[in-house]
């Protein structure tokens, strides 16, 4: 059984040159040049369902690339220039659904770029800059609803960043300046109670901060600077009773009183009354 056939030089591949699968099922066919591909190149699986085909220069590829699932299905489509891509790319599910969308420019992604769920719906959208995302990004969950939203620049996250469940109620909201959130920060319990607020600045924790349980009560309250704990905080249990009333200062334990879940004022444990 024939399973290559092709021309040599000087001890290259030159020339057309076809490979076979052991069933005589055609499995390569391409030319080469010096020993490198050169020209339109096809491969096939062992069923005879072509697999790739594209065009090579100089051993790389240049022009446009295309692949296939076993199936028969379009996988890749590709552009490309000295080995690199160069133009649009679009990828497919094996169920023909669309997966991606994006443009190339020196093997980088540099423009517009969407993605997709196996269901259709869309996935994420937005832009590149030299293979960074940049601008406005938006994520979406696979039953539609928004998931994030925000700005990018140098593939960093910059300005206002929000997000939300998947039932469509917010779960955060932020703000970033150089790479660190700046800012107040808040978020948001699924049902849609306020859960966390705090403020940064430089990446850093410094002012009010509060959090509050599902049911809206408010668990805990005070100040940071420089990340640190600073001045007075205040606990609360579930009912509403206060738990602690302690003051900081630069992160360090100054003073604490505590209470019982009935308001019976106690002897302070490592996290409620002993």
């Amino acid at each position: 059984q024939k399973l290559k056939e092709g021309i040599f030089k000087d001890g290259k591949e030159d020339g057309k040159w076809i490979y076979w699968i052991r069933n005589g099922q055609k499995k390569e066919e391409g030319t080469y040049k010096d020993g490198k591909r050169e020209g339109l190149y096809i491969s096939w699986f062992d069923d005879g369902q072509k697999k790739e085909e594209g065009t090579y220069k100089e051993g790389k590829e240049d022009g446009l690339l295309t692949t296939w699932y076993v199936n028969g299905q379009q996988m890749v489509e590709a552009t490309y220039k000295d080995g690199e891509e160069d133009g649009l790319l679009t990828t497919w599910y094996v169920d023909g659904q669309k997966k991606e969308e994006s443009t190339y420019k020196d093997g980088e992604k540099y423009g517009s770029s969407t993605s997709w769920y196996q269901n259709g719906q869309k996935k994420g959208e937005g832009a590149f800059n030299g293979g960074q995302k940049d601008g406005l990004w938006t994520d979406w969950y696979s039953n539609g609803q928004k998931w994030v939203e925000g700005t990018f620049k140098n593939g960093e996250e910059n300005g206002k960043w929000t997000g939300w469940w998947e039932n469509g109620q917010k779960f955060t909201e932020a703000n970033f300046k150089d790479k660190k959130r700046d800012g107040l920060y808040a978020s948001w319990h699924k049902n849609g109670q306020k859960k966390l607020e705090k403020t940064f600045k430089d990446g850093r924790e410094n002012g009010y901060w509060a959090s509050w349980d599902e049911n809206g009560q408010k668990i805990e309250e005070g100040n940071y600077k420089n990340s640190k704990e600073d001045g007075n905080w205040t606990f609360w249990y579930s009912n509403g009773q206060k738990k602690r009333d302690g003051t900081f200062n630069n992160g360090k334990l100054i003073s604490i009183e505590c209470w019982d879940e009935d308001g019976n004022e106690c002897e302070c444990g490592f996290l409620s009354c002993k």
